[in-house]
């Protein structure tokens, strides 16, 4: 695998907030039917506009659609799962203000085809949350995209 200097690919957009444990997943499609290159993700970032306390927001990257979602909203032990971002708003300050951003990319990422975003909040104050992903472009040796994809696709 060799980066691709200079190659990099920004996602941003938003995606409903819901409130209920399991959350609601957003297909980012991207995949221009190439395999042979991927992408790794390098910074994952969630937020929102919230002007009012407790609007908590969670978000998770995977590389395959959670079919079955759980009240389980990270599971580090799940090969899926690549990334995993928090918002807080802090309510006990006047006004009220924005906390440290929680964030954390497994190493070992490698995207090939789509990735799926999930998020969910604890608050009801802000109907959509807002997404920002930077990923690094890289070639790929011959059937390494085939092993990635499925590596993408096992549950661990």
């Amino acid at each position: 695998m060799k980066l691709v200097r200079g190659e990099k690919l920004v996602l941003r957009g938003s995606i409903p907030t819901p409130t209920t444990t399991t959350g609601y997943t957003k297909r980012i499609n991207f995949f221009d039917g190439d395999y042979s290159h991927g992408y790794r993700v390098t910074k994952f970032l969630v937020g929102n506009n919230a002007s009012s306390g407790n609007d908590d927001v969670l978000g998770k990257l995977q590389t395959a659609d959670p079919a079955n979602p759980s009240d389980v909203f990270w599971n580090w032990g799940n090969t899926q799962e690549i990334a995993w971002a928090a918002f807080e708003m802090l309510a006990t300050s006047t006004p009220n203000t924005r906390g440290n951003p929680y964030t954390l990319v497994a190493a070992d990422n490698l995207v090939i085809e789509d990735l799926y975003i999930t998020v969910r909040s604890r608050g009801t104050g802000s109907p959509e949350t807002y997404y920002y992903i930077e990923m690094d472009k890289y070639e790929l040796a011959p059937m390494q995209g085939t092993l990635s994809i499925v590596g993408n696709m096992s549950q661990g």
